[in-house]
């Protein structure tokens, strides 16, 4: 089982899918344990991340908390106030990176808080850095930063617990396990590879946009020096990840980019790669869908109706999310619902998985946890996976 938070992938926007490794089964149809904080701000959960043994989960008025994951039992609550748009939660060793708070994961003491960082080397913001945080582990340690578009700083902490602040020349996205490339885009409409131990920019692309005012891109991905780029409303890009040369696009039919004066293709709200597969959720007005493409040429090989603004769990031969307020799992090789929960959640948004279990929250103050017993095979699987 890989670490979850080494899954090669981080996107700019609210929502996105995680990796929990190359084990997934399908879970029993009822929950072994949920929790309930009540509706109203406190019970309003934030963010979801998790071990094998722990679950932690931000509360919008309450902090953050652990659980055992075997029981549901809680281990302890963090109180500090993590606001909303703050809601990434990521481990890296025993640290717990909570928006701009860096947690002992096993106790839930504050080590380190970045906005205090921020503000001692003298870095002016002219909006909150909560809303501006990035989860993006590197190396033994996390990235954050905040700003504006167009004038924006980082923090990085390392396992030791040192820390260093500086203006990268991308908005950070992804970075690079191994070397020191920060990928991440600049303005509305290019995308950049920034050397973190030179401290310089190694290229710079454009991107198309639709309109004048949209972002071009709201998620990168980087697998095997190539990155994955699905641009706004459009298409889907390849690029040489050491120079930034285009090796291949997929552009979206016509059909399903443009109906009278509104976009259809969709906003880019989910996105991951496994294998030989790039997954791609796009959002348009209350629907939205998933989409498998082929990760050399970018073709698409199946596409399902999915709730908007679900995030996705991506584990084994599965797909973890939510079918119209349904936990449900599909076949990530052939696009098949094979598990559905006997009862809805609703305002599901996060789903994790770690161990033998899959865990999803709502923003209505619920936690329920599934578990199986045995790993799913998928009968589309290649025989060469």
């Amino acid at each position: 089982m890989f670490d979850i938070n080494q899954w090669p992938m981080s996107t700019w926007g609210s929502s996105l899918t995680r990796w929990a490794g190359n084990q997934g089964g399908i879970p029993g149809a009822t929950p072994v344990w949920e929790i309930g904080l009540g509706e109203g701000p406190s019970g309003l959960f934030t963010g979801l991340s998790m071990t094998s043994d722990v679950v932690y989960a931000n509360a919008l008025a309450e902090g953050c908390f652990a659980y055992n994951a075997e029981t549901g039992k809680q281990l302890w609550l963090s109180h500090p106030f993590i606001p909303q748009g703050a809601h990434e939660l990521s481990i890296n060793g025993d640290w717990l990176a909570a928006g701009f708070l860096i947690l002992d994961r096993n106790t839930g003491e504050v080590k380190e808080d970045f906005r205090t960082l921020l503000e001692k080397e003298g870095i002016a913001h002219s909006r909150p850095l909560n809303k501006y945080v990035r989860n993006l582990p590197y190396q033994a340690g996390f990235i954050r930063f905040a700003g504006t578009l167009d004038n924006y700083n980082a923090c990085y902490f390392d396992a030791e617990g040192e820390v260093d602040c500086f203006a990268p020349g991308v908005w950070p996205s992804v970075i690079e396990h191994g070397t020191s490339f920060i990928f991440g885009h600049i303005g509305k409409d290019r995308v950049g590879c920034y050397d973190l131990k030179k401290r310089n920019m190694v290229w710079a692309r454009t991107l198309p946009k639709l309109q004048q005012h949209e972002w071009a891109m709201e998620a990168v991905a980087l697998y095997q020096e190539k990155l994955y780029i699905p641009v706004m409303y459009a298409s889907l890009q390849c690029l040489d990840a050491r120079t930034g040369d285009l090796c291949w696009e997929y552009s979206e039919p016509e059909k399903f980019l443009i109906q009278g004066d509104a976009y259809y293709g969709g906003r880019p709200t989910r996105f991951g790669l496994c294998g030989d597969r790039i997954y791609l959720g796009r959002s348009r007005a209350s629907t939205g869908w998933l989409q498998a493409h082929d990760i050399h040429t970018g073709e698409p090989l199946w596409k399902i109706e999915v709730e908007e603004g679900m995030e996705f769990c991506i584990c084994g031969d599965l797909i973890f999310g939510v079918e119209d307020s349904w936990p449900v799992a599909w076949d990530r090789y052939d696009g098949r619902k094979v598990w559905q929960a006997d009862e809805a959640l609703v305002s599901a948004y996060f789903v994790m998985s770690g161990g033998n279990r899959v865990v999803y929250s709502s923003t209505l103050g619920e936690i329920r946890c599934f578990q199986w017993e045995e790993n799913y095979i998928s009968p589309a699987r290649p025989s060469q996976v």
